[in-house]
């Protein structure tokens, strides 16, 4: 195999390399679809640390707007259970 060839092979390894690693931060960084019930309003969310997958999910119940809280959620999470009431958490 000649010296070009092996250098074209190893170009397209490096370049799917970073591709597939390019894809892993982006998908890391994609916050969660979060689906309260109508008692809950969602105020904010936020990615805990800069390399890990822990979110921070602010919310309100509609009967104390004046009051918020929090609860924290990593991508093994697919729903919280808040009091009486089920929250879904989709990852795309």
């Amino acid at each position: 195999m000649s010296e070009n060839r092996k250098s074209n092979i190893m170009s397209f390894f490096k370049k799917a390399l970073g591709a597939a690693v390019g894809y892993k931060v982006y998908k890391n960084h994609q916050p969660p679809t979060i689906v309260p019930p109508p008692e809950i309003v969602i105020v904010g969310i936020e990615k805990k640390g800069s390399l890990g997958s822990q979110w921070r999910v602010k919310y309100k119940y509609r009967s104390s707007m004046n009051v918020t809280q929090s609860f924290t959620i990593s991508r093994n999470t697919s729903g919280m259970t808040i009091g009486r009431h089920k929250v879904g958490i989709y990852w795309n």
